[in-house]
């Protein structure tokens, strides 16, 4: 077995993953990246996510991303939603007739206007979205990370396994590639798996569903363990020639969000595919059956809606995944904090966020927000582990309140928390419970 030591290993680096891994290695932390796909972004490069979603969001990173972006010609754009007829020239929002949201390119519109969502910024109106070409975005993250190849130990394609724990601190991990096994020494761990792996093998509480009101009192929570947000499964459409559309489309099968790639491709992600129970209970079979289902829609789309002059360009690999296991950890956010905008922790915070409490295939559809809250950083400590973090869409949230702080730059700047918060913690040669 091989075996390696760095000061900190990063498990997942998707958004939130890649927000800690560079901030560790901006401080001159020798660092392990972790990610069992091909390339860094997780959902967000190979879930199909390919957009921001409006949101405050706070650190520099999310910036510094959109900065290198916009130099990229076609790699992204600044996008509002218009009636879903207008993809045929019919200035018609009737959703009967056009069952998607569509977003298209602003040419007007600057970054900034991407950054509020809730109801105190935008009176419920004329917010933007920041779209983006999955491939820019990896190759930014990695040409971002390959400055600091000194002190980074970056494994792609490459699996988490297993831990050892050893009292409050887990000592080493296991990972796997072609390659074999490796063994990673390291003081520090940040858990971005999104489902929490590291977390769940090192024996932290966690859960998943929906918790009832004794939980956390909250004024929706309705018990129910299958109650989970749903996934999504994206794919991409590319234009073969301009069509009018002739016949009237038929009644609504699925509402979808089409938002328009610079190059015109549709990225189209169904709201949602299956429910997250659904999902969970296909285990193995969910890709397969996740495939189908989106060739069924594609080909509806085709017959009953118009979109003959388009072809699947490509079926995102990875699932959407909105909501699974989470950690229960020194502080869970929930509902009340959200809704009542609480921002006075006696502790750090580690981020901003106002998007609203969005269920998708579940209970309580999508509820707006009055104004901004704060996630503090508590809900990335477990009880259970000194040495470790958890920056991902698992944090220590409730079912409710998950369904909120879940978004990209949201998770972003998780990472980036948790990775300053370590390297402060070693410029002080210690790590302790505060």
């Amino acid at each position: 077995m091989k075996e390696i030591k760095v000061t900190v290993a990063v498990v997942g680096i998707g958004t939130a993953g890649f927000g800690c891994a560079y901030t560790l290695l901006k401080n001159g932390v020798k660092t392990a990246l972790i990610e069992k796909n091909n390339g860094f972004g997780g959902t967000s490069v190979f879930g199909g996510v390919n957009c921001w979603e409006p949101g405050v969001c706070d650190g520099e990173l999310h910036n510094i991303l959109a900065d290198k972006l916009f130099k990229i010609p076609n790699a992204c754009a600044v996008c509002k939603t218009i009636p879903g007829g207008m993809l045929f020239g019919d200035n018609d929002g009737n959703f009967d007739k056009y069952p998607w949201g569509l977003s298209v390119t602003d040419e007007n519109g600057q970054y900034s206007d991407t950054l509020k969502r809730c109801l105190s910024l935008t009176g419920g109106k004329d917010y933007r979205r920041f779209q983006f070409e999955p491939k820019c975005m990896d190759k930014t993250m990695q040409d971002m990370i390959s400055k600091y190849s000194d002190n980074a130990v970056i494994m792609i394609n490459t699996e988490f396994v297993s831990c050892k724990v050893d009292g409050r601190c887990i000592r080493s991990i296991d990972v796997k590639n072609k390659d074999g096994i490796t063994r990673i020494y390291a003081d520090y761990f940040v858990d971005s798996t999104g489902d929490i792996y590291l977390s769940r093998a090192a024996g932290c509480e966690t859960t998943i569903g929906a918790e009832g009101k004794v939980a956390y009192n909250e004024l929706s929570a309705i018990e129910d363990k299958n109650n989970i947000n749903g996934v999504t499964y994206v794919f991409r459409l590319k234009k073969l020639h301009d069509k009018k559309r002739e016949n009237e489309p038929s009644e609504r099968m699925v509402i979808s969000c089409f938002n328009l790639y610079p190059n015109g491709d549709i990225n189209v992600n169904m709201l949602p595919t299956f429910k997250g129970s659904e999902y969970l209970l296909l285990g193995d079979n969910a890709d397969s059956e996740g495939k189908k289902k989106i060739l069924e829609y594609w080909d509806w789309l085709k017959k009953e809606k118009g979109l003959d002059n388009y072809e699947l360009e490509e079926i995102f690999p990875q699932a959407g995944i909105r909501e699974g296991y989470r950690l229960v950890g020194r502080y869970v956010l929930t509902e009340n904090d959200v809704i009542s905008g609480r921002c006075d922790y006696s502790g750090k915070i580690a981020a901003m966020a106002d998007h609203p409490i969005d269920m998708h295939g579940g209970t309580k559809g999508c509820t707006e927000i009055e104004k901004p809250y704060a996630i503090p950083m508590e809900c990335l400590m477990p009880k259970e582990i000194d040495n470790m973090l958890v920056a991902c869409r698992g944090a220590s949230f409730s079912h409710i309140a998950a369904s909120s702080a879940r978004l990209s730059r949201t998770m972003l700047t998780l990472g980036e928390s948790a990775g300053m918060y370590i390297a402060k913690k070693l410029l002080k040669g210690k790590y302790n419970n505060e």
